[in-house]
């Protein structure tokens, strides 16, 4: 995904090389929004919830290393 802001004050939203949304932009805590975005939408759902999609956050798999070993590639060393 790719979001650009133009000196216009529009933002773009990209994604697999498509524009999928076009907002203006605007101040802190204010919100843009495009009624087609949730055109079909039932009007009796609550707002928060409307086009949210439930999802499973994962935790990457990251090797933990002793702060040395970074000191010794930064000088130059290699790992062992």
């Amino acid at each position: 995904m790719l979001v650009r802001a133009f000196e216009t004050g529009r933002l773009q939203i990209e994604y697999g090389g498509q524009v999928i949304a076009e907002h203006s932009l605007v101040d802190k805590h204010q919100v843009s929004s495009n009624p087609e975005h949730v055109k079909g939408i039932p009007m009796d759902t609550p707002r928060h919830s409307r086009g949210k999609v439930a999802g499973l956050q994962v935790e990457p798999d990251v090797e933990q290393r002793d702060l040395d070993v970074y000191e010794q590639i930064a000088s130059g060393g290699q790992l062992q």
